[in-house]
């Protein structure tokens, strides 16, 4: 297997977007506030992969404000989807939880494949580093939707999708937050 920060985003970057596609009309018929999370994650990713592959190329300074951008949307995309959930929360539906364990299995597929791919890049950069954090924290949400559509559908309730959907919106914040401390913190040491 090619071994190379090119093959790997390349791979991964089409693959995201495949899922993107799949989960954001899951998302829709099943009713998951999990899989939408999820699937603006999917495409994040996408858009990551995406301008890392541009910025192979390029210097540090163009990874570290890549990884700054990306930290930043981070940030505000935790906030979306905590937002979001506490609105359904509130004004709640339940989820098709047959569906939400499905899709969330088959994007556990997808991320564990670019987690490989890319795990022995995330240090060259702090670009290379923001896209592998997003990958794995896509990998353990594709675990709690798993887990989740099966409670939904054990306790016929929205509260699973919407702890998960909950716990995915502060872990993209947090690692959103960590992104932009690490890239102050490169600004500083030069």
């Amino acid at each position: 297997m090619k071994s190379s920060p090119r093959f790997a985003l390349l791979v991964s970057w089409l693959l995201n977007i495949l899922m993107w596609c799949v989960e954001i009309v899951a998302s829709f018929f099943s009713g998951s506030t999990a899989l939408l999370a999820d699937s603006l994650d999917f495409f994040s990713d996408g858009v990551n992969y995406f301008s890392s592959l541009f910025a192979l190329k390029k210097g540090k300074k163009t990874h570290d404000t890549l990884g700054k951008i990306k930290g930043y949307y981070m940030l505000i995309m935790g906030l979306v989807i905590l937002i979001w959930s506490i609105f359904k929360y509130f004004y709640g539906w339940l989820p098709h939880g047959e569906t939400m364990s499905l899709i969330g299995f088959f994007a556990l597929v997808v991320n564990l494949v670019s987690t490989f791919l890319l795990i022995k890049f995330q240090n060259r950069s702090l670009d290379l580093q923001a896209v592998w954090l997003c990958t794995r924290n896509d990998a353990l949400g594709n675990i709690l939707i798993i887990i989740a559509g099966y409670a939904t559908v054990y306790f016929s309730s929205a509260l699973p999708d919407i702890a998960v959907s909950l716990f995915m919106g502060v872990l993209i914040f947090k690692s959103g937050l960590s992104i932009i401390q690490t890239g102050e913190n490169h600004e500083h040491q030069h």
